[in-house]
């Protein structure tokens, strides 16, 4: 929290009130949309699953079997957490414990937020820039349904950007004191819930690279010799931590699925199973994706047979519907529309910066090879795991949901570049899209909560 006021203090000292703004409005549009979400509503698993389990802690002081509840096979770390926020919430007489269990993901959702836009400012790069990138990792309308969810999902994000940011900061300045704390906050997001072994990978792949390059170098062998031990070591003993509980399931053949990772992959719906032939990975329907203004994880109508579609749609409204109103519809058209244009947008200019040698992005290699590493690798995994569960669900984008802040400090970077060839035009139009997109999330948000 230190830090957090720190950072607060720094930045209006520095003038740049508009980014703690953004930060501000950011925690009201989630406080607003928190007013009229219940703890059941659009959320995955809380009745049956995260309650439970966070329950038979409560009531037997003790880990579940992972028959217990649908959410029993996850690392107990974020339950545990959950447990005493419930049990004070309970003891001070509360009538609605589950309420303080959102506001529970809410705060470390904004830890998410603050240390992406840390991410980003770590650039030191124009204001403005800056500025309408926070706008967009601040205001992505998925971001603000999954920051007032029940589940392990909100602490995992905290966990992960925090160690993405120490991870950059390692790449930039070569200080070790980063990189254990990348290694730390990394190991600790897979004791919160598997998908922290994205984060691990990410981490062990920037440091393998860094390795092979200190030695095209000839620069000294033994402090990458003794941080990759002590990388092994933590590694080790966190995993072995992580993989405790199916362990003990497997040995009480308790588990209730074959699948090592995802404890309930094999007790799924069947009408969740979705075709796995290559088009299915290959092919966007973009008149699905544009008219079909939510996805469904049970109707193809949807678009949930392709892939990218899935992935997508879900990176903007996750899994769920809100309702049957012409206002919301139309609203979440254009939203989606926009997205594919500021997609396209952003892919344009990325694609000139690194086409160009003397540009910024392409002399910072190591911070570049850290940002892909941090997109590639979870989206590599989601991939693998979609094709060896082809449930139409396993294409949540929630499940990378981190990602963000790479894609963000790419754009970021993209920005720069237009900035630095003096190409202002096509620069303030990118900032007009984003600022649009973020108006429309807020009008979507108001709109759900006025005919929701």
């Amino acid at each position: 929290m230190k830090n957090i006021a720190n950072w607060f203090n720094d930045k209006i000292k520095g003038g740049n009130k508009i980014l703690i703004t953004i930060f501000v409005l950011g925690i009201i549009i989630r406080v607003f949309y928190l007013s009229y979400t219940p703890y059941d509503t659009r959320t995955h698993d809380v009745v049956g699953g995260h309650i439970d389990y966070i329950k038979h802690l409560i009531q037997n002081k003790s880990l579940p079997l992972s028959t217990d509840c649908w959410e029993c096979f996850q690392p107990p770390t974020y339950y545990i957490i959950s447990s005493t926020v419930y049990w004070l919430a309970q003891s001070a007489g509360t009538d609605n414990p589950y309420f303080y269990l959102q506001l529970l993901s809410l705060l470390f959702f904004l830890i998410f937020i603050f240390f992406g836009i840390k991410t980003i400012s770590s650039l030191n790069i124009e204001r403005n820039t800056t500025r309408i990138i926070a706008l967009l990792i601040t205001f992505w309308p998925s971001g603000i349904i999954h920051s007032v969810r029940i589940g392990n999902d909100a602490l995992l994000y905290a966990l992960y950007a925090t160690g993405f940011y120490c991870l950059i900061k390692w790449v930039q300045k070569e200080n070790k004191k980063w990189f254990y704390l990348s290694l730390l906050f990394s190991v600790l997001s897979m004791l919160v819930k598997s998908n922290g072994f994205m984060l691990v990978s990410v981490v062990a792949t920037v440091f393998i690279y860094k390795w092979l390059i200190s030695l095209k170098q000839n620069k000294a062998y033994f402090p990458y010799l003794k941080n990759g031990l002590i990388f092994l070591i933590v590694l080790i003993v966190g995993f072995s931590l992580a993989v405790y509980m199916p362990i003990a399931n497997y040995k009480n053949n308790d588990s209730k699925s074959k699948d090592f990772v995802i404890g309930n992959i094999h007790a799924l719906n069947g009408a969740l199973l979705v075709s796995n032939r290559p088009e299915n990975y290959l092919k966007f329907d973009v008149k699905t994706f544009i008219n079909k203004p939510f996805m469904n994880p049970w109707s193809d109508e949807t678009g949930r047979q392709y892939y990218w579609n899935y992935l997508l749609k879900s990176s903007l409204f996750g899994e769920f519907d809100f309702g049957k109103n012409k206002n919301i519809i139309v609203t979440a058209k254009l939203t989606s529309s926009l997205f594919l244009i500021i997609a396209g947008y952003f892919f344009i200019i990325l694609s000139l910066a690194l086409s160009r040698k003397k540009t910024t992005i392409r002399n910072m290699p190591g911070v570049l090879f850290a940002v892909f590493a941090g997109i590639i690798i979870p989206l590599l995994i989601l991939t693998a795991t979609r094709i060896k569960h082809p449930y139409s669900s396993q294409a949540d984008f929630r499940y990378i949901f981190p990602v963000m802040i790479p894609i963000a400090f790419l754009c970021a970077l993209g920005l720069e570049y237009l900035k630095n060839n003096r190409l202002n035009l096509l620069k303030h139009f990118g900032y007009v899209l984003s600022a649009l997109f973020a108006i429309l999330i807020i009008l979507f948000f108001i709109l759900s909560y006025i005919y929701g």
